[in-house]
């Protein structure tokens, strides 16, 4: 198991390769980083499968994020939860921020999201600890 530092360097590249364009675009890419039985509760208020996520990508317009909060809990053995807050907007569109959280496990020897939650948030609010 990598130690603590390494882990929270491991997560974070994982979540920001899911939020890459070339990612986002590409149903190879994602379907890498997503376990077959994914499911996500978007910041929309819907459900969607690994199915529905991977039909509805497209290119679309470049988009700037960021990602502030980053922590990584181990849940139990091959079981990781990261949350963080996402904020994310493109030229001459208002700022949008999320609270995202995810749970990772450890399958066939590498790491897959198995649930992803986005939760929307005034750009302002504090996160409780």
């Amino acid at each position: 198991m990598p130690t603590d530092p390494e882990l929270h360097s491991h997560f974070r590249t994982l979540e920001e390769t899911h939020l890459h364009p070339e990612t986002r675009s590409s149903p190879e890419a994602l379907g890498a980083l997503l376990a077959e039985d994914f499911i996500e509760l978007g910041s929309s208020g819907r459900v969607y499968d690994r199915k529905a996520v991977l039909e509805a990508l497209s290119g679309g317009d470049p988009f700037r994020w960021t990602i502030e909060d980053f922590a990584v809990r181990l849940l139990a053995p091959g079981v990781a939860l990261t949350t963080y807050r996402l904020s994310v907007g493109s030229v001459g569109t208002d700022v949008r921020t999320t609270l995202r959280s995810s749970v990772w496990v450890q399958r066939g020897g590498r790491w897959v999201m198995i649930f992803h939650q986005g939760t929307p948030v005034a750009a302002k609010d504090a996160v409780e600890s």
